[in-house]
């Protein structure tokens, strides 16, 4: 499987995921998500943690907006799974 076929297939299934956990994103054309973490319940920021997954901040504060680069299905589906 091409890198870029792989790239999508692992940007869709954390966007569906992170919608799911009512997590807004904005559709991207690029390697990474920005998500809107104002209506996520938990601490964000602690969950990571807690699952030893580092390199992401707050980059605006009106919306809590984030991002996150897309790694191996292996490490997106850790990542989802660390905010459920």
């Amino acid at each position: 499987m091409k890198a870029n076929t792989k790239i999508r297939k692992q940007k869709k299934y954390t966007i569906e995921n992170l919608e799911l956990l009512d997590i807004k994103c904005i559709p991207s054309y690029s390697n990474f998500i920005y998500f809107s973490l104002s209506n996520y319940k938990k601490d964000f920021f602690k969950q990571l943690e807690i699952n030893n997954i580092v390199g992401t901040k707050i980059y605006e504060e009106d919306g809590k907006w984030s991002r996150i680069t897309i790694g191996t299905m292996q490490e997106m589906e850790k990542f989802i799974n660390a905010l459920k």
